[in-house]
């Protein structure tokens, strides 16, 4: 079976990409900044400096290291993002690796109300976050060998708390308010579904880019009201107009940065009130993907998983 190089295996998504290869039967080889990945041949080094001669007859690189801290600095959020994409790039083509695969964002279309959004609309980045994962497909088409980008979803799923956990924590006490009418669409994707996306991207040596989402998208006031339902929490449907809900938000990280914590990017509110349908025809069509899970069944076991670890 062939041999994959994977970066960024001890993260979030990485745990659940290494383990469905591995049950494939592919040998993985994983860059970690310092701790081995388990079942792998673990490269000790960064995305910017590790030894190249370690992932040579790798017949694919699988491309995830990266942050999604919205909440860091802009050089920072570059520098791991372009930059480390950058050293990835530059390495695997010393290693003579023939397949790159880039895992992008659906930020790169931009926070517009947009019901068709397809392989094809223009991208349009409006956070340093987006920009930075439109850079870093620009560095990985220019690879020597085949390209393939995955554009997925906001991710949800075990492991996934950034975000989650502040939204499950309002709804499950009943404080959280629906920003605008609520009838947005809130575009969401499962870890296993980006991971299976990624395994069919292998197996079928894809090149070009492909939309990875669950098309059945819920609008924020079902997602909010199926939580709080699964949570046994009174719905309460509280209406705030998105620009309010900036002002708000801008008074309450005053408040968090007086007492030394970081603040809420206010991307967080767009994410959750920008009404986004993501369409997933393409890869549907050229790979066979599909959805592990209904959206209804994935939510409703990372509401149990957040659950438990609120007990903990």
């Amino acid at each position: 079976m062939a041999r994959v190089f994977v970066t960024g295996g001890t993260g979030r998504l990485g745990a659940y990409v290494i383990e469905l290869l591995l049950k494939n039967g592919y040998e993985v080889v994983a860059l970690s900044r310092g701790k081995n990945v388990p079942g792998c041949t673990t490269i000790i080094g960064s995305a910017t400096d590790f030894d190249y001669s370690k992932i040579k007859g790798c017949s694919h690189a699988v491309h995830l290291a990266g942050t999604t801290d919205m909440s860091l600095p802009p050089e920072k959020v570059y520098a791991a993002n372009v930059d480390g994409t950058k050293g990835v790039v530059e390495r695997c083509a010393q290693a003579g690796i023939p397949h790159f695969i880039f895992i992008s964002s659906i930020s790169v279309y931009g926070k517009k109300d947009n019901p068709d959004i397809t392989e094809r609309t223009a991208l349009m980045p409006d956070t340093h976050y987006a920009k930075s994962k439109f850079q870093g497909e620009m560095v990985a088409e220019g690879y020597s060998g085949d390209v393939c980008i995955l554009r997925p979803s906001i991710i949800y799923g075990r492991g996934f708390d950034a975000g989650f956990k502040m939204a499950y924590g309002l709804i499950s006490s009943g404080k959280m308010p629906i920003f605008g009418s609520g009838r947005n669409h809130v575009p969401l994707v499962h870890a296993k579904d980006v991971a299976n996306a990624i395994l069919l991207a292998i197996a079928t040596n894809a090149t070009g880019v492909y939309n990875v989402n669950d098309e059945n998208e819920l609008t924020q006031q079902q997602l909010i009201d199926f939580v709080a339902t699964l949570t046994g929490t009174t719905k309460k449907h509280v209406h705030i107009p998105t620009p309010a809900s900036k002002l708000l938000l801008a008074g309450y990280n005053f408040m968090r940065m007086l007492s030394g914590k970081s603040a809420i990017p206010t991307e967080f509110i767009d994410m959750l009130a920008t009404d986004r349908v993501v369409k997933t025809k393409k890869i549907r069509d050229e790979l066979g993907f599909a959805n592990s899970c209904t959206v209804e069944e994935g939510i409703r076991e990372f509401v149990g998983y957040l659950s438990a670890q609120r007990l903990t």
